[in-house]
């Protein structure tokens, strides 16, 4: 017997030469959700530290 999830997944993987492969059972709107997540979290990245801050 064949198991089948409806459990959302993504899976996203980057290969060397930068070529992005992507798996997903999730919505167009929960992808592009993700994708601004994603550029939120860089943005924060590419902030400059303040003195005692640890979050990177």
């Amino acid at each position: 017997m064949k198991a089948t999830s409806k459990v959302p997944h993504l899976v996203v993987a980057v290969t060397p030469d930068g070529e992005v492969v992507l798996r997903s059972n999730v919505s167009p709107d929960a992808l592009r959700s993700f994708g601004e997540d994603l550029k939120n979290i860089a943005d924060e990245l590419e902030a400059p530290l303040e003195p005692g801050d640890t979050s990177h």
